[in-house]
């Protein structure tokens, strides 16, 4: 956040600004006025992760008008708030989708997740990446949408397919990009 030079009251300012990121007021923010749009959660109510719930929205979101932001405004809703909401039962579709979605992707997700910093082409690299770019990911999305369908064998057909990849300089793509990573990581 940045204030003007001129803020007669720079640090009311950054604790009003705060205060939109707090529970409360992503609840009022977001869903509307307490005990009547939404309300804290009671002792025992399980959450949609099924940990002690706490909140619970009482009108369905959407179906509320002129009292709240309609999420126009600054809100901290993080996976944690959105979880800690009470659960409807276990054939809430938010429980189900949690529970699959923690059951069947978690156990694959990537342990160490590095990313690439921002690298920087130059005109003449930045052009014929454009170029490649185009041309690969046309034939990535038709590939994968073919696979997906059933309308290519991905045992079968996988060897022709890393084939054509190579077959549209491949190679040349990475090597840009490889020397772009290097030039970055030299400074």
């Amino acid at each position: 956040m940045s204030l003007p030079k001129k803020a007669e009251n720079p640090e009311l300012a950054l604790r009003w600004a705060d205060g939109l990121y707090e529970q409360e007021h992503t609840l009022r923010s977001v869903y509307g006025r307490p005990d009547q749009e939404w309300r804290k959660a009671k002792e025992g109510e399980k959450g949609i992760n099924g940990e002690p719930a706490v909140w619970s929205e009482l009108k369905s979101f959407g179906t509320v008008q002129n009292v709240n932001w309609a999420q126009t405004g600054p809100s901290n809703r993080t996976n944690e708030f959105r979880l800690s909401a009470v659960a409807k039962g276990d054939d809430d579709l938010e429980v189900i989708l949690y529970n699959e979605t923690k059951n069947k992707y978690e156990p694959y997700a990537p342990k160490d997740v590095s990313t690439v910093p921002p690298l920087f082409l130059t005109n003449e690299q930045a052009s014929e990446v454009a170029d490649l770019s185009k041309t690969l990911n046309d034939y990535v999305d038709e590939m994968i949408a073919r696979f997906v369908i059933g309308d290519a064998d991905l045992d079968g057909e996988w060897d022709g397919y890393v084939q054509q990849l190579e077959a549209m300089n491949l190679a040349r793509y990475l090597e840009i990009y490889q020397k772009a990573y290097d030039d970055n990581s030299k400074s």
